[in-house]
């Protein structure tokens, strides 16, 4: 907005422009696709453990890209700003994910809401069979290739698994617009389509957080 020219009645902006996500995938190099993962993982990981406020609406059409890998987005209709508490529960569940460490993932998914309370003990069994599923392109160091990303299939497959443990988990309030900006843009990964290293990034993130041991 431009301040100096804009007032009750009117609203005065200015043009961002940037290429969509459909232009990027015909058109630019796999090098700049990889810019854009590893820019786009950036801000998603800045915006959940040092903003503590995620941009909820991960439409593609709210998402601009230029060849130098600046990434533009638009519409801030749908901020959504994240309690401390459930960052710091939302930080564990993923550090102890990625160290097998399921007593702690149980621990801090209660926090977070998505355990039911006084409900039947989750068998470790469960969550590592998880682990190598939502957590797989950040298990290794090496780039994991969104192009042939298949962890949606994995995860459909384990939909019916699910409904044996519906006593035990329930859709989390506190992270609803989080896992709204997590799943979207995981489709704009797939559909930039380049390898990318994100686990010693997602590692970095995590070590940085504030209140990390």
């Amino acid at each position: 907005m431009v301040n100096a020219l804009s007032s009750r009645e009117v609203l005065t902006m200015i043009l961002e422009e940037g290429d969509s996500l459909k232009t990027v995938g015909e058109s630019y190099t796999l090098t700049q696709r990889e810019q854009f993962i590893i820019n786009l993982f950036h801000f998603m990981t800045r915006s959940v453990f040092e903003l503590k406020a995620v941009h909820a609406d991960p439409n593609p059409g709210n998402f601009a890209f230029r060849p130098d890998g600046t990434i533009v987005m638009y519409d801030f209709g749908c901020i959504k700003r994240l309690p401390d508490n459930i960052v710091d529960a939302y930080h564990r569940v993923v550090s102890a994910g990625l160290e097998q460490d399921w007593a702690t993932v149980d621990a801090a998914l209660h926090d977070l809401g998505a355990r039911i309370r006084n409900s039947r003990p989750v068998a470790d069994d469960f969550y590592a069979s998880w682990q190598p599923i939502v957590l797989k392109p950040f298990l290794r160091e090496e780039p994991f290739n969104f192009a042939s990303s298949t962890i949606h299939k994995a995860v459909m497959g384990k939909s019916t698994e699910m409904f044996q443990h519906l006593d035990q988990f329930k859709p989390p309030v506190e992270t609803l617009y989080l896992d709204r900006m997590v799943s979207g843009h995981y489709w704009t990964l797939v559909a930039l389509g380049a390898p990318a290293a994100l686990g010693p990034l997602l590692r970095e993130h995590l070590g940085a957080y504030p209140r990390a041991a």
